[in-house]
């Protein structure tokens, strides 16, 4: 744009305008700020490894387990190396109790009642007997009068007689007609009082209306009635649509020339400075902690009725493992027994025969035969089972106990799939009251449990 032309207003294009206008320049700018900080440097190296500690044992597991005589020291030996420690234990069993009271004899089983034989066969007639003197003619009393014989069948009924035919007698003559009774006096006559008159009745019903009559004659026209009022003036109607916008006016002239123009805007951020010096290395870490040695330290055998326990205590670098083990209860004497052996169980539950049976007079473990459990009483018990399993199925061959009916899970041992196999379990029992125990197996037509044992010792 220029202006100051003769006050005339023209458009400076490609220099056509002969103005002199004078440029005005805005000026310089502030500088621009300073870059941003370059990103840190990368990490220094990590500083050397600190020198290793001392090695803990490896592993701790459990070697072997045996029983040691009755009244010695349990143990606890380490067969193995100061890093794989192997913890051999050494329990002592315990002594023999004293033989137990002779049990109390069973009650005498009841009587048995067989039914009556069948009544043997009918012997042969013996010979007839010599005939015998002939005895003093003796004269009888003349026997009673026999009762009367019952009565004969009655006859059967004659026939009918023809029915007789009489004349019909006359008839009997009507009798005289009886006097007529006096007539009795005629009865005073007494006229009684009028009433009151009674109350008007209602209206009757309205009778049909008469006929319409005929039209008359149209009368004269009546001369025009007095204007009326005005009326109320109407409401105002809706206000009409807007008018279309009139063109535009012509734009008028340019303004003269304005002050100095304002400072220009700082200038464009510079560039990111480059990246810092690598820094430092880190100081070295600190060395790792030693490690500790694990031994064993006392084995202290306690009463059978003391908790087991196993302490750790620190010696120096060392951790320390002191045992307390509970010699075995002292073992009871002519307890109860019952070995049982099945030749399958391949419904389930196997018939079992009683194979051998200990001190049956005390009655502690009894087979029933027809339930296919054995009733146990209260105590401690020993039971060891098992069966050979033939198997030709994908189904799971296994055999467990139960007691009163539930499942004794610890008690279930799996065998092999499509294979023979040898199934084993052994249990320690505890009976509070009077309790049942029976032999499953899970049957399938593909696998055959053979040579079925179960073996039960009364402990105490």
């Amino acid at each position: 744009m220029c202006f100051n032309c003769d006050d005339d207003f023209c458009e400076r294009r490609n220099n056509c305008c002969d103005c002199e206008i004078p440029i005005i320049s805005g000026s310089q700018g502030p500088r621009g700020l300073d870059g941003a900080t370059g990103p840190t440097g990368p990490t220094g190296p990590t500083g050397p490894t600190g020198p290793t500690g001392a090695t803990g044992p490896t592993t701790v597991v459990v070697g072997t387990t045996r029983t040691g005589t009755a009244g010695s020291d349990a143990t606890v030996v380490n067969s193995g190396t100061a890093d794989n420690l192997v913890l051999d234990f050494t329990i002592p069993e315990g002594a023999t109790g004293p033989t137990g009271a002779t049990g109390a004899t069973g009650a005498t089983g009841a009587t048995g009642t067989g039914a009556t034989g069948p009544t043997g066969p009918t012997g042969p007639t013996g010979p007839t007997g010599a005939t015998g003197p002939t005895g003093a003619t003796g004269t009888g009393s003349t026997g009673p009068t026999g009762p009367t014989g019952a009565t004969g069948p009655t006859g059967a009924t004659g026939p009918t007689g023809a029915t007789g035919t009489g004349a019909t007698g006359p008839t009997g003559p009507t009798g005289a007609t009886g006097p007529t009774g006096e007539t009795g006096p005629t009865g005073a006559s007494v006229t009684g009082p009028t009433g009151e008159t009674g109350p008007t009745g209602p209206t009757g019903a309205t009778g049909p209306t008469g006929p319409t009559g005929d039209t008359g004659p149209t009368g004269e026209t009546g001369p025009t009635g007095a204007t009326g009022p005005t009326g109320p003036t109407g409401p105002t109607g809706e206000t009409g649509p807007t008018g279309p916008t009139g063109d535009t006016g012509p734009t008028g002239p340019t303004g003269p020339t304005g002050d100095t123009g304002p400072t220009g805007e700082t200038g464009p951020t510079g560039e990111t400075g480059a990246t810092g010096p690598t820094g430092p290395t880190g100081p070295t870490g600190p060395t790792g902690p030693t490690g500790s040695t694990l031994r064993v330290g006392t084995t202290t055998t306690v009463e059978p009725t003391d908790e087991a326990s196993v302490t750790e205590r620190p010696e120096g670098a060392d951790t320390i493992l002191d045992f307390v083990i509970p010699r075995g209860m002292t073992g009871a004497v002519n307890t109860s027994s019952l070995f049982l052996n099945a030749e399958n169980a391949n419904r389930g539950t196997p018939d079992f025969h009683i194979i051998a049976e200990y001190e049956p007079g005390q009655r502690d473990i009894v087979y029933n035969s027809e339930s296919k459990d054995v009733l146990l009483s209260p105590g401690s018990y020993h039971i060891t089972y098992g069966s050979i399993v033939y198997s030709t199925s994908s189904i799971t061959p296994y055999i467990m106990l139960y007691q009163n009916n539930s499942m004794l899970t610890a008690t279930k041992r799996i065998g092999a799939i499509n294979a023979v196999s040898t199934i084993y379990g052994e249990y320690i029992l505890r009976v509070e009251n009077e309790s049942t125990l029976e032999f499953h197996s899970n049957p399938d037509s593909g696998i055959s449990y053979n040579d079925c044992f179960l073996n039960i010792k009364k402990i105490y």
